[in-house]
């Protein structure tokens, strides 16, 4: 069973705007509205492959509600806590007919420490029939170092394998507490350490965090190849050429959601990347966070090269 957490849930509604020009009025409804959040993506992507998966999450107020309801419309499987306090957040996507991506996403409301609890002692009765967890999503205002750090070390302690998709000190955080696969972009790891996604510098945040129990940390690049280093390997993966690419918002959650499948398959690692990258690519040619078609996931299999480097 794949457990899936998104604490700072939101309503994401995108619009496509062909022509698309700062300083315009453009009046339209959006041409998908659905419940979002790194985590909710990840979600949507793994419950085209299985049903044993469940994704759980914090909402609030009337969005928290809007959220629960978009979630059983699209019949993703879940165990949302809600609180009548606070406000979940709407997050707005423009795209153009470049693929260029406008994002205003609201931070969302604060969390209270009493909910976070409830919330984490609720999820905690779950855990134990789950094999893995994906912590995925931007945090939410009242969580704090505490809740990430107790999260990770209950889940390295009862053997659930983690998969870390977060920022800033958290992502240190998690990593300090014995996650096991990290997956951020090249933004997000500069970010981090400071250092270009040179697979140098990929290797040296390996080995720092090798001895805290982390096994694979993979960092993708957009269009440009992606570096993974696994068990003391490094891999490039190289994605095919997208000629219909639409938008890439929500495309590292579908890499996310591939990647923790394909493993516990336990496939071998090129495999592993291999179906990541065409979940990435599935998603870059459809409009909304998360979606793609098999298809297309077909086709772009056969077009990720994946190439092993060293042993380290």
């Amino acid at each position: 069973m794949i457990g899936i957490l998104n604490i700072n849930m939101a309503v994401d509604k995108t619009f496509y705007i062909p022509d698309f020009k700062k300083g315009l009025t453009f009046r339209k409804n959006p041409d998908i509205s659905i419940a979002g959040g790194k985590g909710v993506n990840v979600a949507r992507v793994i419950k085209n492959f299985t049903n044993d998966y469940m994704l759980f999450g914090l909402s609030m107020g009337f969005q928290g509600k809007n959220i629960i309801k978009k979630l059983k419309e699209e019949k993703i499987k879940n165990k949302i806590f809600w609180d009548k306090n606070g406000e979940s957040r709407v997050c707005i996507t423009i795209v153009d007919k470049h693929g260029i991506s406008t994002d205003l996403n609201e931070e969302g409301g604060e969390a209270k420490g009493a909910v976070l609890k409830k919330m984490f002692s609720t999820i905690k009765k779950s855990l134990k029939k789950y094999d893995r967890i994906c912590v995925s999503g931007r945090t939410i205002k009242g969580a704090d170092e505490k809740f990430y750090k107790e999260l990770v070390s209950y889940c390295s302690k009862n053997k659930i394998e983690s998969y870390i998709d977060i920022t800033g000190k958290f992502l240190e955080v998690c990593m300090l507490s014995g996650a096991d696969n990290v997956k951020i972009n090249a933004y997000e790891f500069e970010e981090f350490c400071g250092m270009k996604s040179r697979l140098k510098n990929i290797k040296k945040i390996y080995f720092k965090y090798r001895t805290k129990g982390l096994k694979r940390l993979v960092i993708t690049d957009k269009e440009n190849p992606a570096f993974a280093v696994i068990d003391n390997v490094a891999y490039e993966i190289i994605p095919p050429k997208i000629k219909n690419f639409v938008s890439g918002v929500g495309a590292g959650d579908s890499f996310m959601a591939g990647f923790i499948y394909s493993i516990s398959l336990n496939k071998n690692i090129t495999d592993v990347l291999r179906f990541a990258t065409a979940c990435a690519c599935s998603d870059c040619v459809s409009l909304g966070a998360g979606i793609i078609n098999k298809n297309d996931l077909n086709y772009f299999s056969g077009k990720v090269y994946v190439k092993k480097l060293e042993d380290l």
